[in-house]
């Protein structure tokens, strides 16, 4: 992995938070980066975790993806693709608006 430069200021775009928790393949996280990329979708950060489910014992995975939307994005169609492609990758997902966490 190789960390990008700095990236420019862009204030009229939108940042937005993706969850995704699903039984762990080697491809997900691959499958769903190439699906920002392929939407123009900027990816900031990327969080990932395996577990071990403790009902079956199989591997599960939990990823957060934080991404910004170029200006001018549908927002409401971009979220319902991004559903679509979750469901037909039989992966549970939500994409809310980034929101600030208050300090602890």
């Amino acid at each position: 992995m190789v960390r990008s430069a700095t990236l420019e200021s862009r204030p009229e775009a939108l940042p937005y938070v993706a969850y995704v928790s699903s039984a762990y393949r080697p491809d997900i996280i691959n499958e769903l980066c190439q699906f920002f990329i392929d939407h123009n979708v900027e990816l900031e950060n990327l969080i990932c975790d395996t577990y071990q489910a403790p009902q079956t014992g199989g591997t599960m995975l939990n990823a957060t993806f934080t991404v910004t939307l170029p200006a001018g994005t549908q927002i409401s169609w971009l979220r319902d693709q991004f559903l679509d492609f979750a469901d037909a990758l039989n992966l549970d997902a939500l994409i809310e608006p980034w929101r600030p966490q208050a300090p602890m």
